[in-house]
This record gives structure tokens, C-alpha cells and sequence, in this order.
């Protein structure tokens, strides 16, 4: 075959196809022009999800006469005056967008400039015409319409109008987060999906919440190294979603979808959200130039750095840090969901019955709880003495409901918590102290547990062998299986065997990329759950209260090992609004 050179509309469909790969990527591409202009605001229309209209206006400093016909040529930019493209900081370098724009769609760009004229031309499926007189307020207004019509083959990969509808707004939400002080607005034929107004106490953290629909959970965190740092907000592990879609990052202030960013901040939030959720976060990393390849991907919104394994262990360790430092915490969310669970109140049809009464006073000394203790017997407690001035975080208890629930009372709000899972918690986190410190007590069987193993499960096991030893165990394998003579101390049930096997069958089953910190987890896990206060058990009053305080005192308190809520808070507030009051 001869070597021959593909003709112009060709090599721009080929171009095009590396940058618009669905309306939003034309809604991205013209956002990131926008701000690259100074835009302070920018208003983008869509009509028909944007594969009808897509309209993206700005008051930039705009584009002068001479360089219209140049901008819709391929390889034209001015984001790159020294050749070198390493050392680029705009958010859009790639020549080739517009002009890829307008070869599967037409494209008007009108702009005007702060000391001349509004000028416009079209480019209609790559086909470029004169530059005309036009009108317009200084900067500049770039329409799309029909998108793919010169490649009418590629609409049948588009989804649905919703679905491309929600990509256009995430692609938006996205991009505000790297301009916190512009105002962004995102509207369709006969709604406004966004209106993004500049920050003015903390634009950073007033954009984050609106962007991530939350003010009152977010968290801040802030943390560097001599290789990069990390600024952001990440939502309380209470406040959580099916899917990722409200996890955002940002290199050097440009989005990015780098799947190791999210790995990593889901494995920091590890055990405080349940399996299969995800937290909200909006992380900017800042890296030197040099150390970041951002022209990895055409989109650009994958990177390459130098050290990924730095960046992880970066993002683990800063919202590590700053989620243990949290105090028990009920979020806004789960609030929310419970009152419009409540209201309208539908009072039942049974006929009412007296409501039992309690002992009010609480008059003692705490004790520590003790993260084994069974509690089939109340403890003895010293002589009562005045009740403390101040009041705890998770207040007095009051009374136990159902034999599960502790409700306990602050002055503005009643406190319900799950005794089972706070004190799962307990449990969970003194295990981890002790397994970290070395300090696992060890108890000897009196009949060895065997445990029949395949080939592969014994190979995942035999490395984690050590480790398996400093926690409380003594294995001895064989070529069908594992001899375990001893176990933790901690490890009290009533079925020895059973929580054994269950406990190997899950670090069996874990991510080997991990596989010591995954194992200690589930080591963990499972002696809390068989050994951790039982829903349906008794507790005196002093027993609730040493559960509140252990439990304030506790890491990650505002959920169990498992990732649901410990406890909730019914604010006065809440009540009044039930009883309308």
C-alpha cells in the first residue's frame, strides 16, 4: 500500500474525536477558554442536554479581529509562548478544540475586545467563513449547534438527554471548583441547573459546599510535604453517596479523573463508610511542573506524575489525620432524612398505652468501660456523688428503648445512640491500638481449630503468617489446610470455631495490595461484632453512661466498623417542627 495524506476533513474528524467525545466535553473545552480569558462571569445555555445548543458566555478580555480566522485552525494557540509544553499553567493549551468543535458541528464565536468592535465567524462542519461586524459586550460568546450532525453515526453513542444533561452539570461543577471567584451559571431551555456566585468569607469552602450540596458536614484539611500539598473538604463519613460522583480533584487547579485519586481517599476513609458508598470531597493537589505530565490524555483530565505512590500515601494521610481528629458528629444529611422520614407525623391506629417511666437523676462517678466487658451483670459503682456542671458531648442518658437504644439529652436536643454499634466501635479501635502496639494478649485452645484450605487460600495466608502471630495467633500450616492453636484473648464467643472461620474467609477474600492492614481490619471487625454489646441486652443507667463517655472518647465515634451512624441527634429545633410547635 502507498503512504498517502488523509484529506483536511478527515484528519479533523480524527482530531475532533479526540476531544469531543460527547457535549460536555464542547461544554468543558469553552469553560476553560472562558476562564483562561479573566472571565469574572460566564453563562452557559443548553438546550436539548446540548446536543441541540450549547451557548457559553464570558466577560474575558476577548479576542481581537485579526485573530478570529486563526483560532479555528488546528495547532493555534497563544497559552504557549515559549514552545514548551511542560511549563503551560492555563487550563486549556490544546490547539486543536475549537477547530475540533466546529468540524462536527457549526460553531459561531463572536468576541469583542475592551478598546474595538464585536466581530463574529462561523465554522460549519470545518468550513471556515469571513470574519462580520457583530454586537456584543466586551468579551466573548461561542455557540454550538448541532452537534455531530456531519457525523451522524456518532449521535447513536450518546445516552440518553438525562444522563447527558447530569455529565454537562458535573463537567461544570468540576471546573467552578478551579475558579472559586467567578460566577458560573448553567442553564436549559426552562430552568437554571446551577448558579455558582463567587465566595466572599472563604471562597474555597462556599464553593465546596455548594458544589458538594452541603455547608454544615464538610471538613477541612490542609497538608504538605517537601513534594506537594493538599488543600480541600471531604464530607463527614455519616454524609455519603452510592456512587462517586460528587468526589472532585484538582492538579495544579485543573480537574482531573485520576482513579488513584479516588481509591486513595476511599481506602482513607476505610471502615467509617459502609461497603459500596462513597465520600463527597473536593481536593486541590499542588505538584512543581516537573513533576506532573498533564498532556497524558487528550481530554486532560488524566495526569501522570513522577511519584504516584508519594500522592497516595498524600491523600490516605490527610484525611486520616483529619478524620480522627473528629468529635462525634451527626451530619446535616442524615438529619434531614430523618425528619422527613417523621413529618407529617401519622400517629398509629392502635389504641394508645401508658408510657412507662424512668429514672431521671443520674447521680455518679464514671468508670471506664472496659471494650471486653460482657456486661451480663451490672458493675458496682463507688457512692454517688453531685451530678457534673458539664455536660457531655452525647449528654445524660435517660432511659433504653427496645433494649437497644440509649436515648440520652443535651440542652437543646435528645441523642439517640446504638448501643450495639458504639460500642462496636470501642471495641473495634481498642483492638486496632493494641494490634499496632504489639500488646495482643493471647489465649491457648484446648482443642486446635482446622481449617481445610485450598492451595490458593493458603498462599494468600502464608505471608500474612507473621503478622497473624503479633495479633494473637499460632498457625501451623499442613499441605491441605491451617492448624490455629491459639487465638486473641479478646476473641471471647460462645463459638470459637465459627468466628475463626469467618475471620479467614474474609482476609481470604481481601485487596492483596493491602493485604496486612486489610487482615488487621477484619481481625478487628470480627472480634467486635461477637464480643461488642448485643441489641435486645439490658443496661442500667451507669452502664449507658459509661458507654457515652467511653464512646466520646473514642476515634471515629459518629459510626461503627461497619460505616452505619452509632448515633443520631434530634435537635429541639426538629421537635418543635414535628409538633408544630
Amino acid at each position: 500500500m502507498i503512504p498517502r495524506r488523509l484529506p483536511d476533513h478527515i484528519i479533523n474528524q480524527i482530531a475532533a474525536g479526540e476531544v469531543v467525545g460527547a457535549p460536555s466535553s464542547v461544554v468543558k473545552e469553552l469553560l476553560e477558554n472562558a476562564l483562561d480569558a479573566g472571565a469574572s462571569r460566564i453563562d452557559i445555555t443548553i438546550e436539548h442536554a446540548g446536543m441541540a445548543l450549547i451557548r457559553v458566555k464570558d466577560n474575558g478580555h476577548g479576542i481581537q479581529k485579526d485573530h478570529l480566522p486563526l483560532i479555528v485552525q488546528q495547532h493555534t494557540t497563544s497559552k504557549m509562548p515559549d514552545n514548551c509544553i511542560e511549563t503551560v499553567t492555563t487550563l486549556g493549551f490544546r490547539g486543536e478544540a475549537l477547530p475540533s468543535i466546529g468540524a462536527v458541528s457549526r460553531m459561531t464565536v463572536t468576541s469583542k475586545t475592551a478598546l474595538n468592535d464585536a466581530w463574529s465567524l462561523t465554522l460549519d462542519a470545518g468550513k471556515s467563513s469571513q470574519v462580520t461586524p457583530a454586537s456584543l459586550d466586551e468579551g466573548t460568546c461561542v455557540e454550538v449547534t448541532n452537534i455531530f450532525y456531519p457525523t451522524p453515526a456518532r449521535l447513536k453513542f450518546l445516552k440518553s438527554p438525562a444522563t447527558e444533561t447530569h455529565a454537562n452539570v458535573t463537567q461544570v461543577q468540576h471546573l467552578a471548583l478551579a475558579a472559586p471567584h467567578a460566577h458560573i451559571s448553567l442553564r436549559t431551555e426552562n430552568k437554571t441547573l446551577l448558579n455558582l456566585s463567587p465566595g466572599t468569607s472563604d471562597p474555597y469552602k462556599e464553593r465546596a459546599g455548594a458544589v458538594l450540596h452541603t455547608h454544615e458536614d464538610l471538613v477541612p484539611l490542609s497538608f504538605s510535604t517537601n513534594q506537594a500539598s493538599l488543600k480541600g473538604f471531604v464530607g463527614v463519613p455519616t454524609h455519603n453517596r452510592r456512587t462517586s460522583d460528587r468526589m472532585f480533584f484538582l492538579v495544579n487547579n485543573r480537574c482531573c479523573s485520576n482513579r488513584a485519586f479516588l481509591t486513595s481517599a476511599r481506602y482513607a476513609f476505610g471502615d467509617l463508610i459502609p461497603k459500596g458508598r462513597f465520600p463527597v470531597a473536593a481536593l486541590w493537589l499542588e505538584v512543581p511542573q516537573e513533576d506532573v505530565d498533564v498532556n497524558a490524555h487528550p481530554s486532560k483530565m488524566d495526569v501522570r506524575f513522577r511519584n504516584p505512590q508519594h500522592i497516595r500515601h498524600l491523600i490516605e494521610t490527610a484525611i486520616n489525620e483529619q478524620l480522627n481528629r473528629l468529635e462525634p458528629h451527626t451530619s446535616q444529611e442524615l438529619s434531614e432524612k430523618i425528619i422527613a422520614s417523621l413529618h407529617p407525623f401519622t400517629p398509629p391506629s392502635a389504641p394508645h398505652t401508658s408510657a412507662p417511666s424512668f429514672s431521671v437523676p443520674l447521680t455518679h462517678t464514671f468508670t471506664p468501660l472496659r471494650a471486653t466487658q460482657t456486661h451480663t451483670q451490672a458493675p458496682t459503682y463507688t457512692t454517688p456523688v453531685e451530678e457534673p456542671k458539664t455536660i457531655p458531648l452525647l449528654g445524660f442518658p435517660r432511659c433504653q428503648l427496645h433494649k437497644t437504644y440509649i436515648i440520652s439529652e443535651v440542652p437543646d436536643a435528645i441523642i439517640i445512640t446504638d448501643q450495639h454499634a458504639a460500642h462496636e466501635r470501642i471495641v473495634y479501635e481498642d483492638m486496632k491500638q493494641k494490634a499496632y502496639s504489639n500488646t495482643v494478649a493471647s489465649q491457648t485452645l484446648l482443642a486446635p481449630i482446622v481449617l481445610q484450605l485450598s492451595e490458593t487460600e493458603s498462599a494468600v495466608l502464608q505471608p500474612l503468617h507473621h503478622h497473624l502471630e503479633r495479633w494473637g495467633f499460632a498457625l501451623e500450616f499442613s499441605t491441605n489446610g491451617v492448624v490455629v492453636s491459639c487465638v486473641p484473648a479478646d476473641l471471647k464467643s460462645v463459638n470459637i470455631a465459627k468466628v475463626v472461620e469467618d475471620f479467614f474467609s474474609e482476609i481470604i477474600t481481601q485487596d492483596t495490595s493491602k493485604a496486612p492492614e486489610e487482615a488487621l481490619h477484619a481481625l478487628c471487625s470480627t472480634t467486635a461484632c461477637h464480643t461488642s454489646i448485643r441489641a435486645g441486652q439490658d443496661l442500667s443507667l451507669h452502664e449507658m453512661s459509661d458507654l457515652l463517655r467511653t464512646i466520646e472518647r473514642t476515634p471515629a465515634a459518629s459510626q461503627c466498623n461497619h460505616g452505619r451512624p452509632t448515633h443520631i441527634r434530634l435537635s429541639k429545633t426538629d421537635m418543635d417542627l414535628l409538633f408544630e410547635r
